[in-house]
C-alpha cells in the first residue's frame, strides 16, 4: 500500500468529497483511507466520514460487501483502534443523517471483522456523540463530535440537498433539521409514531418522558416568535 505525501493526501481527500485542496482524480479509495488513518491531524481526520462515504459511492466499491479492507494488515494496533473508532462515529453519522441501509450494513460487516465487541464500543462512542463530547481516537488525539457533525453536514448533506429535486430536497432538509434536535434513536421513534407503528412499553415511556417534551417546546408559538426576533 502506497504512503501518500501530505499534498497527495489533500488531493485524494478532495477527490472523495472533502475538498481542502485541488482534486486529482486518480487515487484508489482504500489508499485514501489508509493514509488518512495514519494521520494525527484532527482537521484531516474530521474528513474520514466524508471520504469513506464517497469511497462507498465510487464505482470500484459498487459490489463491495463491507467484509474487508485490504490495508488492515498494514496498520499498527493503535492505527487499527483509530480506524475502528472512526468507523464507529461514521456509522453514527450515517444513522443521524439518514444514510441508506446498504452503507450501514457494509460498515457493520467491516466493524465485525475489526472487532467482536464493536456494538459494545458503539454504545460508548454514541454517548459521547449524543452529548457532543470530544471523541478519543488515540492516546493523545481527540476529535470534536460537533465538528464531525458539522463537516459531514457541510460536505455531504448540504451538497446532496443542493443537487436533489425539490421533493427529495425537502425530505433531506427535514432530516437535517430533526438531526439538530434529536438523536438517531429519537428520530426512529418519531418516524414510528408518524407511521402509526406500535411502540414497546419502554419506547412509550421514553417518548413521553423525553421526546414529547422536546416536541411540545419546539411547537410553542412563543418560542417561534422569540426565535424569529433573534435570527
Amino acid at each position: 500500500m502506497t504512503k501518500f505525501s501530505r499534498s497527495e493526501l489533500l488531493d485524494a481527500l478532495a477527490q472523495y468529497g472533502y475538498e481542502l485542496h485541488r482534486p486529482q482524480p486518480h487515487y484508489k479509495g482504500e489508499e485514501v483511507l489508509f493514509n488518512l488513518v495514519k494521520e494525527n491531524d484532527a482537521r484531516l481526520l474530521e474528513g474520514f466520514p466524508v471520504a469513506y462515504k464517497h469511497v462507498l459511492d465510487s464505482p470500484e466499491y459498487s459490489n463491495w460487501d463491507g467484509k474487508n479492507l485490504s490495508f488492515q494488515k498494514d496498520l499498527s494496533d493503535k492505527e487499527g483502534a483509530k480506524l475502528k473508532c472512526l468507523l464507529l462515529v461514521t456509522y453514527l453519522l450515517f444513522k443521524l443523517y439518514g444514510e441508506g441501509n446498504e452503507k450501514l450494513k457494509q460498515t457493520e460487516a467491516l466493524l465485525s471483522k475489526l472487532s467482536n465487541d464493536w456494538k459494545k464500543s458503539l454504545k460508548a462512542v454514541e454517548e459521547s456523540f449524543n452529548r457532543s463530547e470530544p471523541l478519543n481516537v488515540g492516546p493523545t488525539l481527540s476529535l470534536s463530535t460537533d465538528r464531525l457533525k458539522k463537516q459531514y453536514r457541510n460536505y455531504v448533506v448540504h451538497s446532496a440537498m443542493a443537487q436533489n429535486e425539490s421533493g427529495s430536497k425537502m425530505d433531506m432538509e427535514l432530516e437535517l433539521l430533526l438531526s439538530e434536535f434529536f438523536t438517531s434513536k429519537q428520530k426512529d421513534l418519531l418516524k414510528k409514531r408518524l407511521k402509526g407503528s406500535m411502540l414497546s412499553k419502554t419506547e412509550k415511556e421514553y417518548f413521553s418522558r423525553v421526546v414529547n417534551k422536546r416536541l411540545k417546546a419546539l411547537s410553542n408559538d412563543h418560542l417561534h416568535d422569540f426565535v424569529k426576533s433573534v435570527v
